[in-house]
This record gives C-alpha cells, sequence and structure tokens, in this order.
C-alpha cells in the first residue's frame, strides 16, 4: 500500500512524494514499523538520494532518527542535507570533540556548543535526527543527570537574583569578560547581564528590574544591537566537564604529587584548562556517552557496519598510541578503553534498536533492499550537455531539477541557460544545498 504524502508545489516536495510511492521505501517502512526489532540492509544509495531516503523513513515511522557515519566530513555533508530536507530545527549534529586524548588541548567552542545543544535537544525531544560520526560515538560526554542539572532556565517575569545567576555562570564553565563576543562568554554592566550560550543562535541580553527579569533579547555581536525579543531562554553549559579554575585544585590535591605538578605546568594558569576531557576520567568524574541520550524506540542509521566497526578500531589504536607516549610522565593514566566506550560493547548496544544498514554493495547477500540510484551525469561546465539531458528526462516523465548552493547562484545559472536555448527550454533550477545529485 502506498505510503501518505504531502502537498506542495516545491521540486524538493514532489521528489520526496515519489520516493514515499516507491517499492523499496515502502517494503522498508513495513520492516521499521513492525513491532519486532528488525536489521536491515540497503544499498544503491548515490549522491544526497539517502538523505531523501532518511526523510521518508522519518515521515512513515514516527520514530526518532540516529545516523553514524564513518568520519567528520561525511557527518558535515550528511547534516547540511538533512538540514535543507527537514529543517535545521528538527536535526541535530554531535561532532567529535576534535581533540584526541593524552593531548593537552582544549576543543573549541562551536564545537562544544554543537555537542552540548544537540544532547539538550535529545533530552527535550525535540529533534527529529542526530548524526554523527563513529568517533563522536565513541567519545565520552557528560552525563544526561548532570546536563539536566546544569541547565538554566530564564523567562520574562521570572525572579532570579543577578549575583546568583554570575556564579552559575562561572561554576558552568563561562568566562567573564567586558564584551560578549564568542559562546561560553558573559558579561554584566548594572543590571543588564549578556551571555552566550551554546545552542543559541545569537548571544542573549538580559534586563533586570530588581531581581525580576524584565525583557530577553538576541543581539548582533558586531554592532550589539537587538535581533528581536524573546521570552524565554536556556542557558546551557560551556563544556562537558563540570570543573573550573577554581575547583581543579581539589580534584589535583587527590593525584600524587608528581602527577599533580606535571598537569599544573601543562596548563600554566591557561583558563580554557586543556586537557579537561580525558583528565576528568583521571579525577574520577562520571562520564556519560551519546548512546544513553538515545530514545529505545530509535532507528539506528549505519553509513556500513563494517567500515565503520573497522574504523572504530583504528580509534582504538590511535588511542593506545597517545597512550603509550604519555604513561612515563605520570603515574597514573587512565587507559584508552576508559576514554572510548569498547567498539564491540557499543555496536552490541545498538542491536536492540531497529537498524538500517548501507551496504556498499549487495555482495551476493539475500534480503538487501535495492534502491538503485545511481550518480548523476558529469557536465563539467557544459551547458549544452545539461540542456540536453535534462530534456531527455522531460520527455520519459521524470522528476528532477537542477540544485545550487544558494539562490544567486540559481539565477545566474538560469539566466546563462536562458540565453543558450531560451527561456522557453530553460530547466528547473533551485537553490537546495545538496551533497550530490542522483538518478
Amino acid at each position: 500500500m502506498p505510503l501518505e504524502t504531502t502537498k506542495s508545489s516545491s521540486i524538493l516536495a514532489s521528489i520526496h512524494n515519489q520516493w514515499l510511492q516507491y517499492q523499496p521505501l515502502i517494503e522498508l517502512c513495513n520492516n521499521l514499523n513492525d513491532d519486532t526489532i528488525s536489521h536491515n540492509a540497503v544499498t544503491g544509495l548515490a549522491g544526497s538520494s539517502g538523505s531523501f531516503l532518511i526523510k521518508a523513513v522519518l515521515q512513515n515511522s514516527d520514530k526518532p532518527i540516529l545516523i553514524v557515519t564513518k568520519d567528520t566530513s561525511s557527518a558535515n555533508d550528511l547534516y547540511d542535507d538533512l538540514s535543507v530536507l527537514l529543517g535545521s530545527d528538527k536535526v541535530g549534529h554531535f561532532p567529535a570533540r576534535q581533540i584526541l586524548p593524552y593531548d593537552f588541548k582544549a576543543p573549541q567552542g562551536e564545537i562544544m556548543g554543537q555537542r552540548i545543544s544537540t544532547l539538550a535537544g535529545l533530552l527535550d525531544k525535540s529533534l527529529s535526527v542526530v548524526v554523527c560520526s563513529v568517533r563522536s560515538i565513541l567519545e565520552p560526554t557528560i552525563t544526561k543527570e548532570l546536563l539536566s542539572s546544569n541547565r538554566i532556565n530564564l523567562e520574562s517575569g521570572s525572579e532570579t537574583e543577578l549575583d546568583n545567576l554570575v556564579e552559575q555562570l562561572l561554576t558552568m564553565g563561562f568566562r567573564r569578560v567586558p564584551v560578549v563576543e564568542e559562546v561560553g562568554d558573559f558579561a554584566v554592566r548594572g543590571g543588564l547581564i549578556d551571555f552566550f550560550s551554546p545552542g543559541s543562535e545569537a548571544p542573549v541580553r538580559v534586563e533586570f528590574f530588581g531581581d525580576e527579569v524584565d525583557t530577553i533579547r538576541l543581539f548582533n555581536v558586531s554592532d550589539q544591537r537587538t535581533i528581536k525579543k524573546i521570552n524565554k531562554i536556556s542557558l546551557l553549559p560551556k563544556r562537558e566537564i563540570p570543573i573550573t579554575q577554581e575547583s581543579l585544585e581539589e580534584y589535583l590535591n587527590n593525584l600524587s604529587e608528581r602527577d599533580a605538578d606535571y598537569i599544573r605546568s601543562r596548563y600554566l594558569n591557561d583558563p580554557e584548562l586543556p586537557g579537561l576531557e580525558w583528565l576528568s576520567i583521571l579525577f574520577g568524574i562520571s562520564q556519560g556517552r551519546l548512546i544513553d541520550y538515545i530514545d529505545k524506540k530509535s532507528i539506528i542509521f549505519f553509513d556500513s557496519e563494517d567500515i565503520l566497526y573497522e574504523e572504530a578500531g583504528h580509534i582504538i589504536d590511535e588511542g593506545k598510541t597517545l597512550y603509550a607516549r604519555l604513561k612515563d610522565r605520570l603515574d597514573k593514566l587512565p587507559d584508552p578503553e576508559l576514554y572510548y566506550q569498547n567498539p564491540e560493547t557499543l555496536f552490541q548496544l545498538l542491536k536492540n534498536y531497529h537498524q538500517v544498514d548501507n551496504v556498499p554493495f549487495r555482495g551476493g547477500r539475500s534480503g538487501v533492499i535495492d534502491f538503485g540510484c545511481k550518480p548523476h551525469p558529469s557536465f563539467g561546465s557544459r551547458l549544452d550537455l545539461l540542456t540536453d539531458t535534462t530534456k531527455e528526462y522531460e520527455n520519459i516523465g521524470m522528476t528532477y531539477f537542477v540544485a545550487t548552493d544558494t539562490e544567486a547562484q540559481a539565477d545566474r545559472l538560469s539566466e546563462l541557460i536562458g540565453e543558450r536555448v531560451g527561456e522557453e527550454n530553460k530547466p528547473k533550477i533551485e537553490a537546495a544545498n545538496l551533497k550530490g545529485g542522483f538518478v
């Protein structure tokens, strides 16, 4: 039976509705909607066809989706695709920390912001899809309990003591500065407090009238002007590790003098406290995992489980190499297995969910659902070849469009093709920043 379609005049929606009528998609959705856990293998996905598949599955399964890719680049491409197709408010990206264990480096604020805001979205059940790499799902993160207790909710008309708010922000890892410019900054001027919380589209200015929150506004960093007024805001921790410069000594005092002195020498009063992500294990701080936040009824999409498992092995081996370089410098050094989740344990846990494994080829296996998509023809700069090909598609009744990254590019390409073939013969062109075409 055909799946339910949506009505829209856009070309993207037209292609989506055709996906919903595609027999391989119907077969897959029937499996995923069964009460019994199903492990499905699919193949024949090219370009951005996998993103259209995920959108179709999401519409017809009523289940959240977690997608695990091999690397950061693949995760970024997929996140961008799904943001176009679903809207960025429905898609979360949980990137890898981009710092390695046993190295004294601090993660970028933007990366931490993406990770923490995605975890908050999972807690709030506001995200339909989350994309991550295999490295990021192996890495530790803040526990659900700690994230829940370290959020501050402010609403116009509510009462909050400004001094207490400042103390909370410092505890959450925010940095007090004269002017807010980056995620994790905050500034106080009289009855005004500015802060830039992870997950916020812009910094926030809160004006107090006594202890009452009077107004909450988003503002522009460059000119400090108000973007818009909002009624409430949720502040998230700046970092996944609940340690500040002030509380660090408490943890160092529990270590041997040699270890404590070595760590102090590496910090050199750096306010970013580099290395906390792996040192927190040495300090005995509880660690969470992305899988802890995933709804039990979720569907897990693998970008080839075999490739992911192999990549996970490389990540563990890399951790062991880094461990060996530092182990003689500290009396006590946490093993890589305490930082990264054991891959075998992780993949075994994921078997408790509905799964869709995108395999590169059938390989003689039975039961693989083939979507039969292929990369689109290569046109280079040949506009004549592009227009000839799209005419062929029209003649056989194929729905198609030419995608560009921006509206300006779409307008310019339309103008160039119109000059060559005439306005009436122009192909359909639409701005849609997708990874790649497919047929």
